[in-house]
């Protein structure tokens, strides 16, 4: 019996393991993968792992989370207010076509970029939307 328990100790452990896989931890080098497919931005796709001369602002959020539509309005706001400086990008669960729609009726200065596969989310073990990652210049 307690050979039986072991093993699926064991096995609950190394599932938890695997399904954890990468994770990125406050303070520690932002990890070298892309944001990619930006809706909205000049480039096509950003990797924040590179040497830049901005902080980058990535909030986790969706069109249809009512208390982040103020907090974009507020981070565009920043961002405005430091042009040189500081760039957000909105990571949204929504679909392309469903941020594009968004973009009509609120255009924004904000990059925008789809994760309906919730790789952000996991990368940085969030459980929820209305949440930002804020990468310095030295890619931290």
């Amino acid at each position: 019996m307690k050979l039986i328990f072991f093993n699926f100790l064991f096995a609950l452990v190394s599932i938890n393991a695997m399904a954890q896989g990468l994770q990125a931890r406050t303070g520690e080098q932002f990890p070298d993968i892309p944001i990619q497919n930006l809706i909205n931005a000049p480039i096509r796709s950003v990797s924040l792992h590179k040497p830049q001369n901005k902080v980058y602002i990535l909030n986790i959020w969706g069109t249809w989370c009512s208390p982040c539509l103020p907090e974009m309005d507020t981070l565009a706001k920043l961002q405005l207010a430091n042009q040189n400086t500081i760039q957000v990008i909105g990571l949204s669960d929504d679909t392309p076509e469903r941020l594009n729609t968004y973009l009509k009726k609120k255009p924004s200065k904000i990059w925008l970029a789809s994760d309906t596969s919730g790789f952000f989310y996991q990368l940085f073990a969030l459980s929820y939307v209305g949440q930002s990652i804020v990468v310095n210049q030295k890619e931290k």
